[in-house]
């Protein structure tokens, strides 16, 4: 079903030209508005089949939260309402499912909004904030602001056969402090030695010592170094 949105704060996507007639300036083309709530906080994803995907932080039958998709030329669609909030867009894995999270649980979803499932459940509170990479073993992985051994946050990863695991927990040192850093808000990238790369909003090891976040890399065997 096509579904359009009064005008709100913030346009889903704008298409840019390279210049304007304006002192340079790039044109803007208003493809959609939306209305209240529905809050789209994270980007998009563009998946082979030419669509935009992406995820509102309210709204849907549950006003929890819907997966949608825009054609280039703006034609909306909701693909599913979501009962737990996505903080994350989702991202087509090379299997040409999309996969995402929730503050409840990870899916995986078709592009033309069929085969929705559940893949696990999140600990309560475990808010998945991190976008999801697939990286070179073909594995997908994401972090959670919280959760884990400690509430300190964890990377999870979902096998390519969807098993769901967690790869690391952020933990502490005996004396209390998080060196390895604790509460990850980003997502991962892959850098070409194998290993992945990310930062945590808080832990590491300061002169202050208020533990202001760190840069970590983690191996393919889970261990930070």
């Amino acid at each position: 079903m096509i579904k359009t949105f009064r005008l709100a704060a913030l346009a889903c996507v704008a298409s840019l030209a390279v210049a304007g007639p304006a002192f340079g300036r790039p044109d803007v083309k208003l493809l959609l508005s939306f209305g209240a709530p529905p809050y789209a906080l994270s980007s998009v994803t563009q998946a082979c089949d030419g669509w935009f995907y992406g995820t509102s932080h309210f709204g849907g039958l549950y006003d929890e939260g819907t997966i949608f998709r825009m054609s280039p030329d703006g034609q909306f669609m909701v693909l599913r309402s979501l009962t737990g909030t996505p903080w994350i867009p989702p991202l087509q894995a090379r299997d040409g499912w999309l996969y995402g999270a929730t503050d409840r649980y990870p899916y995986k979803i078709r592009c033309d909004g069929s085969g929705f499932t559940q893949i696990a459940a999140f600990t309560p509170g475990d808010y998945a904030l991190g976008a999801l990479i697939q990286a070179s073993d073909g594995n997908l992985y994401g972090t959670t602001l919280t959760g884990g051994s400690e509430f300190a946050g964890t990377i999870y990863r979902i096998a390519p056969d969807g098993t769901y695991s967690v790869f690391h927990n952020f933990t502490g040192d005996p004396d209390g402090h998080y060196r390895n850093g604790s509460a990850p808000r980003g997502g991962l990238v892959e850098g070409p030695d194998g290993n992945l790369y990310g930062t945590t909003s808080a832990g590491g090891e300061s002169p202050d010592l208020l533990e202001h976040g760190v840069i970590y890399r983690i191996t393919p065997a889970g261990v930070i170094r």
